[in-house]
């Protein structure tokens, strides 16, 4: 096994794998190398290898973030995040083009799939490595690209607290014991992308409208709840409004946006609010048309009183 970073170590809080990993008796390379730069990695790929038997898989896992909201974004926030993940692929789709593989695993994500606030330049990087993996399976190669959800134990959706961003697209965040399981089912399909994610199929419905056509056999109305508009949703709203911004709301009669909400954390919030009201539509203005937790408040008490009574409806789950 080759193991290819830019540091060439094992990384911090990775002790015990990696003492695990040795542990098992495979013969374990470590090299610093810049996959994004053809040259480095050419020079330290063919050295390594000189020693090794022919190299059958490899899985491309490489990948930064460099999050703005597309006014703020430019092409420096673009190359950051194209560096390791777009041009490692295709340097190392070109460096392996005649050899023969068993398997060539990219590591994309669900947001390229399905967007994700924030993260243009990400989900456009993710994009291509499916894009390679389909030009790869057109010449006959093997590839595999896997859009994956978050992770909670390891990876950068761990590392960087997007858990709450991920509940807010109704998207449960899984294991890497179990992602590995379903990783050993990918690459054997016969398609060269493929999503690996859990979704919340009422919630990533209403967060996510895009998403209703392809979950309508999944989508079942929740039992109907009893006097829905007489709930006091003061402690929800303050709720989604913190996660969302990562704020402790204290005055529910200040406006959101003074109180830390920007036009970006406005859609998350909107998005997580959405997936507690259930069959309440909320504007993609709702902050700016109900300002406070307040008058968001009393604008889904109001709305609510106008929507019939709910009866349960079930279907089949295809």
């Amino acid at each position: 096994m080759v193991l290819l970073s830019r540091s060439g170590v094992a990384a911090k809080g990775m002790e015990q794998e990696w003492a695990q990993l040795l542990a098992t008796g495979a013969r374990v390379e470590t090299v610093a190398c810049n996959v994004g730069d053809m040259e480095d990695l050419k020079q330290k790929l063919d050295k390594v290898l000189q020693g090794m038997p022919a190299l059958r898989g490899l899985v491309h896992s490489a990948g930064v973030l460099e999050d703005a909201s597309l006014a703020n974004l430019d092409m420096g926030k673009f190359g950051s995040v194209y560096k390791g993940k777009v041009d490692g692929a295709w340097n190392l789709h070109q460096y392996t083009q005649r050899m023969e593989l068993d398997l060539f695993v990219f590591y994309s994500s669900i947001a390229a799939l399905l967007g994700s606030a924030g993260q243009c330049n990400y989900g456009a990087a993710n994009a291509i490595l499916d894009g390679i993996a389909q030009l790869r399976r057109s010449q006959g190669l093997a590839a595999t690209s896997i859009q994956w959800g978050a992770w909670a134990d390891v990876g950068m959706a761990s590392r960087h607290n997007v858990a709450s961003k991920f509940e807010i697209m109704g998207m449960a965040v899984g294991d890497s014991k179990k992602a590995l399981q379903q990783l050993s089912a990918c690459l054997t399909t016969k398609h060269p992308v493929v999503s690996i994610v859990s979704l919340k199929p009422t919630a990533a419905a209403a967060a996510l409208p895009v998403l209703r056509p392809l979950l309508t056999n999944l989508l079942a109305s929740e039992e109907p709840i009893s006097g829905e508009a007489q709930i006091d949703w003061t402690p929800v709203v303050v709720e989604c409004a913190k996660a969302a911004t990562g704020v402790e709301i204290v005055d529910v009669q200040q406006p959101l946006m003074d109180a830390g909400m920007d036009s970006v954390s406005a859609i998350d919030f909107r998005n997580l609010l959405q997936s507690k009201v259930g069959r309440l539509q909320l504007s993609s203005t709702l902050v700016f048309d109900h300002p406070s937790v307040e008058a968001i408040v009393e604008h889904i008490k109001t709305s609510l009183q106008g929507l019939a009574p709910v009866q349960p409806v079930y279907q089949a789950v295809q």
